[in-house]
Formats: C-alpha cells, sequence, structure tokens
C-alpha cells in the first residue's frame, strides 16, 4: 500500500486551560498550508475533540510529507479566542527513509515556530498510521456589557420620560413667571 492510499486522521481536542475540562463548541479552520488552501471547518463536540480525516468525497486529502495547520476562528462562549497556528505532519517511521520531514520541522523552527505548536504522526510500509493528537487550550475571557441588546430598551425609555418631564416642568415654570 502506497503512502496515498492510506487513511490520516488528526484528532484535536480543546480544553479549559485551568480545569482541563473539555470545551464544545470552538470552531477550527483546516489548512493545507502548501497550497494555503481550506479544506474543511470542525468544531468540536461535547467531548472537547474534533476530528479530521481523509474523507475524498469531502474534499479532505491528508498525505505524509505535508503540512498542515488549524486556526481557531471561533472560541467556546466566555473563551478567548486562541488565534495560534498549530502545525502537523505525518512521516515515515522507517529508519532512514525520511529526510522530508526532518527538513519540514527545521524549516518551521528556523520560521520561529515553537515546537509545542508542531505535532506530527507517522506512517509505515506496513500501512500502519497513527493518528496525530493536537490539544488547544483556552483561558476564560471578560464578558463585555452587550451594547444595543434586548436589555436596554427599558433604560432609553426611562430617559425619555425623564426628557419629557424635565421639559413639561420648564414650559409650566415658563408660564408661571
Amino acid at each position: 500500500m502506497s503512502a496515498t492510499a492510506q487513511s490520516y486522521s488528526v484528532t484535536l481536542t480543546k480544553q479549559d486551560a485551568t480545569t482541563k475540562s473539555p470545551l464544545a463548541c470552538a470552531v477550527f479552520d483546516v489548512y493545507n498550508a502548501d497550497t494555503d488552501t481550506l479544506l474543511t471547518t470542525v468544531t468540536t463536540g461535547t467531548n472537547g475533540t474534533a476530528t479530521v480525516q481523509t474523507n475524498a468525497a469531502q474534499g479532505v486529502v491528508l498525505k505524509a510529507h505535508t503540512l498542515y495547520y488549524f486556526i481557531e476562528t471561533k472560541a467556546p462562549d466566555g473563551y478567548q479566542l486562541d488565534n495560534t497556528t498549530r502545525y502537523y505532519f505525518w512521516f515515515c517511521n522507517v529508519e532512514g527513509t525520511c529526510n522530508d520531514c526532518a527538513a519540514m520541522e527545521a524549516e518551521l523552527k528556523a520560521a520561529g515556530v515553537d515546537s509545542a505548536h508542531m505535532q506530527h504522526g507517522t506512517y509505515d510500509s506496513q500501512a500502519e498510521v497513527e493518528n496525530v493528537a493536537l490539544t488547544v487550550t483556552n483561558e476564560q475571557g471578560k464578558q463585555l456589557p452587550e451594547t444595543g441588546g434586548s436589555g436596554t430598551w427599558m433604560y432609553a425609555l426611562a430617559g425619555l420620560v425623564l426628557c419629557g418631564g424635565a421639559a413639561l416642568a420648564l414650559c409650566r415654570r415658563r408660564e408661571a413667571q
């Protein structure tokens, strides 16, 4: 079986930075870094995970020796968006057969990519493919007050009543003079 016929997958786990609890509803875009092409968008489920795998019918084809990356596009409610780019790739783990991946990793490090944001999986000639597992943590964010939301009509009405009352009092005062 050739490397191109193998099925690759990446499982992303989203969790709270402090409690390590899984976080649902985080949205990530997945790109092929070589072509900068959006492959798919995934959302974490209730267990905090989302999996991307080779699925030619949906146009998602993951291959060895190709660099991919995740970018979070929507954080779970109450959490800060983490726009760190996280890279991943697969390489052959048969001793002495893969020079491409060492060069790819060295190139990323030279470009200033933190090794904590690089993950890789392996495959061998026996069609054994390791799933890449990425863990992304989120800090809780500060909730800003809403403006223009449905709860503001009461304040607007109270302001109009006060302005109307002040205008009425001013008119009566002028009439009395």
